[in-house]
């Protein structure tokens, strides 16, 4: 999207997933993923298939949806916009990894107050900066794309 950053997207993706602005470590993290050619959907597939996400509960395909709309535009799914998803979902159009960039990068979405002024929590929630801590569940990344990370994560290092 044209004059939205890197660290916007992430912060908006963080918020609509995980319902928490990133921290600093994983948006350094996430962002360094992004300018090495990770896609967003990418990443938010990583964000769903986390330990982080996936504690939340085995969420039904409505359920996830109203989560991604109460997290990332903070109201209640439309029937209309929550069937479209909901319908995509249930005939393989799409994938939860998708929906959350869809919603995250709405009109709606790129409007979150947010997102205005990227906004950081500490600590290293969310991070995969070290690769070594990635498999073992560190929340906001995912054991389901960890050799694709693992590879970006290493290629950086010397």
């Amino acid at each position: 999207m044209s004059g939205t950053t890197s660290q916007q997207q992430l912060t908006r993706l963080y918020d609509t997933v995980f319902d928490r602005a990133p921290d600093s470590a994983g948006l350094a993290f996430w962002t360094n993923a992004l300018n090495r050619g990770v896609t967003l959907d990418t990443v938010a597939d990583v964000f769903v298939a986390s330990a982080e996400f996936q504690s939340l509960g085995n969420l039904t395909t409505t359920d996830f949806v109203n989560l991604l709309y109460r997290n990332g535009l903070e109201r209640e799914a439309e029937p209309a916009g929550r069937d479209f998803w909901t319908g995509g979902l249930q005939r393989n159009a799409t994938d939860r990894g998708d929906v959350a960039v869809d919603i995250s990068e709405s009109t709606e979405g790129v409007a979150s107050p947010l997102t205005r002024g990227t906004t950081q929590q500490g600590g290293t929630a969310g991070t995969g900066a070290t690769v070594a801590t990635q498999q073992g569940g560190t929340a906001g990344t995912g054991a389901a794309a960890s050799y694709e990370i693992r590879v970006i994560a290493t290629a950086g290092r010397g």
